[in-house]
């Protein structure tokens, strides 16, 4: 191994030479508060990686892997890469993926150690596998198993909950391999038969979260909304969902220490610290006990039915599918996307459009146009300006700012929506009162419509607001056949709920020099 160079150097991983350019680059600062006196340079990132090297090969051996990259050391701000750069050398292996929106991309898909390398050398020192392999990306092999702690408790609750998610696994013939997940929280890998669908996975490991609040209530929780969870452990059960990933195991992660996803026995977890696992220490770990996770490749792959049969038994007692992401599509069994504390919001938003919020949807939804106007709505003037300085008074920052003049093109849209189909405006902006609002439609002479938009005191994203109104008021009552947006940002919004949507094209919505 040549290292004199200090540009770059070349290694040779798996009978293949690979330049590491920037050797010498420090990747990880000193750090005295942890007892690290010297920083961790670029190729001692990789001499780690060599070090643990069939151990982090396994772990995303042919599986598409997505990187996380910090080419500029751990305390940069990094980013997520899914496709493989189009430099890469013809060696690099990928594998085509899509995601829940439809796309498709080539991802890396490493066929050894060479692969893991090439990724370190640009700064995905954290990889993050699929759970499926190559020769089949719909049907997963691996469960995951994500203990969160909320903010505010340590590990000590983690440890608990645990036991129990280990109690429940083998009671459902179930065999978890567990490790640190390089943070604050831990990870169960359930080798299964590559045999169900993501649906069904995710299915199953719900009704598994699901089983151990049951047990623990006070200490685990499987609420989605962050305001339910309280000062417990939530076992993410969404990471069972499709493109979602955690860190591979023996992933560096970008704290100050470089903790890395560490796999422990189980009979450890009672006694073990997190912390202690950092990039530093974990060689001669791996080189006293060996990869602990090596079973999940070599041994009996396990069932999902019994925690389907769970599942099943969940939904006859009234316990049905529960929140996805945001950014998946919305499922006809999902409940509406809305925290808890937003009914107040909702029931407001009903009265102000003229629905009584004690009345049950219409049996027959009515055929519906959503003109979703907020660039209409707004002006010229803020629009450019607010991307400048991100004014935080509202109120005071609109206040006597002339509008936008009238929207030709939007304007002939609403006017020609056919005989039986209802018109609705909907608009998130937080600078916008319904009073403003509605002054705004009548100076133009539009019709009384329901105008559906968040209360005066929410100021969340408006990408979030529309979500939950689109879900919890409008879905319920209109059968939506079309969306005109006026923004191609928002647009996706409506066509994640796979609603036709058209775009306007309008001089009037172009800021003026």
């Amino acid at each position: 191994m040549a290292r004199d160079a200090r540009k770059s150097t070349t290694i040779e991983v798996d009978g293949r030479e690979l330049r590491i350019s920037n050797p010498d680059k420090v990747w990880f600062p000193a750090d005295p508060a942890s007892g690290r006196t010297e920083s961790v340079t670029k190729l001692d990132c990789v001499d780690y990686f060599l070090a643990v090297g069939p151990g982090i090969r396994d772990a995303v051996l042919d599986r598409p892997v997505v990187l996380h990259r910090f080419p500029d050391g751990a305390d940069s701000e990094g980013f997520y890469q899914k496709r493989v750069p189009k430099h890469a050398p013809d060696w690099i292996r990928t594998v085509r993926i899509r995601f829940p929106s439809g796309r498709a991309a080539d991802e890396l898909c490493p066929t050894d150690l060479a692969h893991v390398i090439w990724a370190v050398n640009l700064g995905g020192f954290e990889l993050h596998p699929w759970p499926v392999t190559a020769a089949d990306v719909d049907h997963p092999d691996l469960v995951r198993v994500d203990l969160d702690p909320q903010a505010g408790i340590g590990f000590d609750p983690v440890r608990r909950v645990a036991a129990v998610v280990r109690e429940v696994l083998t009671e459902n013939a179930l065999t978890g391999f567990p490790k640190t997940s390089g943070g604050r929280g831990l990870h169960v890998l359930v080798p299964i038969e590559a045999r169900w669908t993501f649906l069904e996975v995710r299915r199953a490991v719900l009704a598994l979260a699901r089983e151990v609040e049951r047990r623990i209530p006070d200490l685990a929780t499987s609420k989605w909304w962050k305001e339910e969870r309280g000062r417990r452990v939530f076992v993410d059960y969404n990471q069972s969902a499709r493109d979602r990933t955690i860190v591979a195991t023996y992933a560096v992660r970008p704290t100050p220490t470089g903790t890395v996803s560490t796999p422990v026995h189980w009979e450890e977890i009672p006694h073990v610290d997190p912390a202690d696992f950092t990039l530093t220490t974990v060689p001669a770990r791996y080189a006293e006990l060996g990869d602990l996770h090596a079973g999940i490749r070599t041994g009996e792959r396990g069932r999902l039915d019994a925690l389907l049969a769970l599942s099943d038994r969940d939904e006859e007692q009234g316990l049905g599918d529960a929140p996805w992401p945001p950014n998946f599509p919305k499922r006809d069994s999902e409940p509406p996307r809305v925290q808890p504390s937003m009914s107040r919001g909702v029931r407001a938003a009903l009265r102000a459009a003229g629905i009584d919020p004690a009345a049950e949807p219409p049996a027959q939804r009515q055929a519906a146009v959503v003109f979703d106007l907020d660039g209409v709505l707004a002006s010229n003037a803020w629009r450019s300006h607010l991307v400048e300085t991100s004014p935080k008074d509202w109120d005071g920052f609109f206040a006597g700012i002339p509008r936008d003049p009238e929207s030709p093109a939007g304007r002939r849209m609403f006017d020609t929506v056919r005989s039986g189909v209802e018109r609705l405006i909907v608009t998130g902006r937080p600078e916008r009162t319904r009073a403003a609002t509605t002054a705004w439609l009548q100076a133009r002479h539009y019709p009384d419509v329901p105008l559906l938009m968040r209360a005066d005191d929410d100021h969340r994203p408006d990408q979030m607001v529309k979500r939950d109104l689109y879900e919890t008021v409008i879905e319920p009552r209109w059968d939506v056949q079309m969306a005109i947006e006026d923004r191609w940002q928002s647009a996706a919004m409506w066509q994640s709920y796979r609603i036709r949507t058209v775009i306007l094209e309008d001089p009037g919505l172009t800021p003026q020099a």
